[in-house]
């Protein structure tokens, strides 16, 4: 089973993502900001098969995430895909599968995290 993290501030969108991808057959991993992501993925051997980042955030953005992620080779190579109400542009240097501007479909999402753990 391929394991999604999901990184929003706001616990509805959290569950409602975790529900959505769930449904689909993933295992998930909540955070509620960008530092709780990096906490749960520096130092562990495994890492998420793909991450649901939301970029606008309390305490650490998701672009102030990415920048971070620079730093950790092994971490740039997950898979991200953008869940954000608005479109903001994102470091290219990461391996960002699409945007997903919400309000979202859910099929949309699902398809958009099912092309990032091929």
């Amino acid at each position: 089973m391929k394991t999604i993290m999901v990184v929003d501030d706001d616990q509805d969108s959290r569950e409602l993502m975790a529900s959505i991808l769930g449904d689909a057959g993933f295992a998930v991993v909540e955070c509620d900001n960008g530092h709780a992501a990096l906490t749960q993925m520096v130092g562990r051997t495994v890492l998420p098969d793909a991450i649901a980042l939301d970029l606008d955030m309390p305490i650490m953005s998701g672009q102030e995430l990415l920048a971070v992620l620079r730093n950790y080779l092994r971490l740039t190579r997950v898979p991200i895909v953008v869940v954000t109400g608005v479109k903001e542009p994102v470091d290219a240097e990461f391996p960002i599968v699409g945007y997903v501007t919400k309000p979202y479909e859910p099929s949309e999402l699902v398809e958009l995290i099912k092309e990032a753990t091929r």
